[in-house]
């Protein structure tokens, strides 16, 4: 078989630059998703669009990219530690969300922050039903 590619070098801002905002996410996050529910939280992170533009335009100056990472990484790690009856609501993410992006002096103000953790107690709550239908719905568009 081939060889492995090689691995990439730490990440200069020009090398940064020509990467999309998934392969950059993906490549930065420390924590590895594990199960198809980790997945499904990543690809809804990726497809958030106040997300993206906040990453691709280093709102939060040059630390935006780290912060960023640190989140996706924090959020899935808080996710599992979750059990089924014991999940924090959506008002508690959506809470999360906001103090996220308030920590870049970012507003706002389109819902976005309940309709991501509405998804994600979703995904949640499938997961605990041992059923798979927006899981994967979300998978397939990552």
């Amino acid at each position: 078989p081939p060889p492995p590619p090689p691995v990439p070098p730490r990440f200069s801002f020009f090398s940064s630059f020509f990467l999309s905002f998934p392969s950059l996410l993906a490549i930065m996050s420390l924590v590895a998703c594990e199960n198809a529910f980790e997945r499904a939280i990543h690809s809804v992170l990726l497809q958030w669009t106040a997300l993206k533009e906040c990453f691709t335009n280093e709102f939060g100056g040059p630390e935006t990219k780290d912060e960023t990472r640190a989140m996706h990484d924090d959020l899935i790690l808080w996710a599992r530690s979750w059990k089924a009856g014991k999940e924090p609501p959506p008002s508690e993410l959506e809470e999360y969300f906001i103090e996220f992006f308030e920590c870049f002096e970012v507003l706002l103000e389109d819902g976005s922050p309940r309709q991501v953790a509405s998804l994600i107690t979703a995904l949640f709550a499938e997961k605990v039903a041992d059923r798979h239908a927006l899981t994967d719905r979300f998978i397939s568009q990552a």
